[in-house]
């Protein structure tokens, strides 16, 4: 099964300290199965990500009104390629206010989903089988991508032979946390 589960940051933390688990986090846990379901994440400021989004796909809009009076027919190609970022921006906000995610450990693995609305280029779900993993861990890090305030991701991370998969990457460390210590418990009594 699992050789440890560990966290890197509070090792020098006394085992016993009390982890909140938050008000919105539904934990449900059977002799045979754990299940969490508590926000995706898209970061602290969902107006920021709304007012992208409308200002984007505004400027796109008006940029398809103007070519269509205008009848610049080169503007479809050009467009089309701005028109799929601001899909993509609806999806990532609309995400940030309905998106869950939904933890599922058992005897044969561990599953994770991030349900309803599906984002490109990001995990909907992740299955691995016991067998297959070496080490989860909790973990701490920052985006390289630049900021003036750079923001730290907490993560559960699962290592198998083959690579490393963050299963959980929020800015909020109460949920991760909390994940860490509901799998850690029931992978306990599993053994």
């Amino acid at each position: 099964m699992f050789n440890t589960l560990m966290t890197t940051m509070e090792k020098n933390k006394p085992q016993n300290e009390q982890i909140e688990v938050p008000s919105d986090m539904e934990i449900v846990c059977s002799a045979d199965e754990l299940y969490i379901v508590f926000p995706w994440d898209a970061r602290k400021n969902k107006w920021g990500i709304w007012g992208v989004t409308i200002f984007w796909n505004g400027f796109v809009l008006f940029l398809y009104i103007m070519a269509f009076i205008h009848q610049i027919a080169e503007f479809v190609l050009f467009g089309t390629i701005h028109l799929l970022i601001g899909m993509y921006f609806i999806l990532f906000a609309l995400g940030s206010i309905y998106n869950k995610v939904s933890i599922k450990v058992t005897a044969q693995g561990i599953e994770m989903k991030n349900t309803p609305i599906h984002l490109p280029f990001m995990y909907r779900t992740f299955f691995e089988h016991h067998t297959e993993i070496n080490k989860i861990y909790y973990e701490i890090y920052r985006p390289t991508i630049g900021s003036k305030r750079p923001v730290d991701i907490h993560a559960l991370t699962v290592l198998t032979p083959y690579e490393r998969h963050r299963i959980i990457k929020h800015t909020r460390p109460a949920y991760v946390k909390a994940v860490a210590k509901e799998i850690s418990r029931f992978l306990a009594g599993l053994s």
